[in-house]
């Protein structure tokens, strides 16, 4: 009887800590971790009127969309300041609270994260004044009564971007508004910035409230002459490395202080070149994930749009922010030469999958795959092109058992030169004899030294890259068939097909 009674105090000790542990408050630390990949519902909740901007009213669809696309969390700007009454108290509209309510219950109900925040609120930011801030402070007074008992996958965020503000009336800013969502949300993971336009130094310059259930976040459009202008071209090792180092010091700053971070925004307009373009979001997503800080991409349905809401639809930029790590191709190239030849280029970073596919289209919505390439070559030429034809190509590493890794996007024009250009330069890849048997002799009409051959099949697959001794190349290796042989200088390739006996 002794022994029956331990085991079931024992048993019932266990089940109460099993209790606690299943409904134990979510700390910043293991929600940085699970929200992971996150995107915005930007410009619709902050116009006057929902749906006043580029967007209609949100849907509930929208939130299964996002979660079947694998997003685990969900930022909804939103603006208060035209529901929210001028002469104290400042009630916010109930009509409006009630909707704001739907649209986050909508996310909860699904298992996502959602943050919520006060966005474009320019009345308090140009003009901080005690008054307007008392309004703030009411506006988040309510918020944080009419949201106290949701979820702790709700997330409140104070204040968006800040500018103009300084940086004291920001901190200051920041715990007042943060001590009042205390006295109803005790332990709702709040997150908070520094001041001007939120970016990754003013976080870390910004005072930290004493506080338990702190998460910081930071924005990124950098750099804004490309990503926000659409100026240039992007993806140099030094602009990545940039990038590289902006998060080195997040990261640092999340050790020193206990305190994870979230990059609620970041992106790159549409009209922007379109293969830096792909490689910025790429380098965002890889550095936010290897960096364990969870993002939020900016789609506000227009320039940053990603999800087509009115069609249930996405486009190419949705492999990159909802597959993209550290494990997918990367650093893929599309040189065109002489409007006959493409070349692709890239590195792979696992070995575990079964093959690479080669896809191409003539646009980002229509590819299909091409080729299937066994021992992860990281090379392939196509000639199955038309002169003046604008490609689009992508790199899958496959896997039989799990999810495909894909590369980014890129696009190349099979341009020939000019007539003039042909006259004057006359550079041609010669074969002699060919068809051949044992050797072939290679003539290539360019002062250029030649750096290597590189010798494919006729689906473009890479066999091997040789230096020829005295312009001569063994062929005797090569079973009979047709081969794609190219001749590579510093500054140009130049291709021909030989035929081996």
């Amino acid at each position: 009887m002794i022994k029956r009674n331990v085991f079931a105090g024992i048993a019932a000790i266990s089940f109460i800590l099993l209790c606690f542990q299943a409904y134990s408050q979510l700390t910043p630390q293991e929600a940085a971790i699970q929200m992971s990949r996150g995107i915005n519902i930007g410009n619709t909740l902050e116009p006057p009127d929902e749906g006043g901007w580029n967007n209609p009213p949100v849907e509930e669809y929208y939130f299964d969309d996002y979660k079947a696309a694998g997003f685990s969390t969900v930022r909804i700007p939103i603006s208060w300041y035209n529901h929210t009454d001028t002469l104290t108290p400042f009630a916010v509209d109930e009509t409006w609270m009630d909707r704001v309510e739907q649209v986050v219950d909508w996310g909860l109900s699904r298992k996502l994260f959602i943050i919520i925040n006060a966005h474009h609120e320019s009345w308090l930011k140009y003009n901080p004044s005690p008054k307007n801030l008392e309004r703030f402070d009411s506006i988040w007074s309510q918020i944080a009564v009419r949201f106290q008992d949701k979820s702790d996958s709700l997330l409140f965020e104070m204040i968006n971007e800040p500018y103009p503000m300084d940086k004291i009336i920001v901190d200051e800013l920041n715990a007042r508004v943060l001590s009042i969502i205390r006295k109803t949300n005790p332990t709702r993971i709040v997150l908070f910035s520094g001041y001007m336009w939120s970016n990754s130094a003013e976080l870390l310059q910004a005072a930290i409230p004493d506080d338990d259930y702190l998460m910081g976040y930071f924005h990124s459009y950098d750099p804004w002459s490309f990503a926000g202008q659409g100026n240039g071209t992007w993806g140099s090792s030094s602009d990545i490395s940039a990038i590289k180092a902006k998060f080195d010091q997040v990261e640092q700053w999340t050790n020193s202080t206990g305190i994870p971070v979230l990059i609620g925004e970041f992106g790159a307009i549409f009209s922007c070149d379109f293969n830096s373009r792909n490689r910025h979001y790429a380098t965002y997503v890889e550095q936010s994930l290897s960096h364990n800080i969870p993002y939020a991409v900016w789609d506000d349905g227009g320039q940053f749009r990603i999800y087509d809401r009115q069609n249930h639809g996405w486009n190419y930029l949705k492999n990159i922010v909802t597959n993209f790590s550290e494990s997918n191709p990367t650093q893929l190239r599309a040189t065109n030469y002489n409007g006959d030849t493409i070349q692709l280029t890239w590195v792979n970073r696992t070995t575990d999958n079964d093959s690479i596919f080669i896809q191409r289209g003539p646009s980002p919505a229509n590819l299909t795959t091409i080729s299937r390439l066994v021992d992860n070559p990281t090379e392939y030429i196509d000639t199955d092109i038309e002169e003046s034809s604008t490609y689009y190509y992508r790199i899958i590493a496959h896997f039989e058992d799990t999810t495909d890794l894909f590369s980014c996007l890129v696009t190349a024009t099979a341009t020939r030169p000019s007539l003039a250009e042909e006259r004057n330069t006359m550079e041609k890849l010669y074969l002699y004899p060919n068809p051949a048997e044992d050797q072939v002799h290679l003539v290539l009409n360019t002062n250029e030294p030649v750096l290597y051959i590189a010798i494919y099949t006729m689906s473009g697959q890479l066999i091997e890259k040789v230096n020829p001794v005295n312009n001569i190349l063994s062929v005797s290796h090569l079973k009979a068939g047709s081969y794609i042989v190219r001749a590579q200088t510093q500054t140009k390739s130049y291709t021909s097909i030989l035929f081996r006996e």
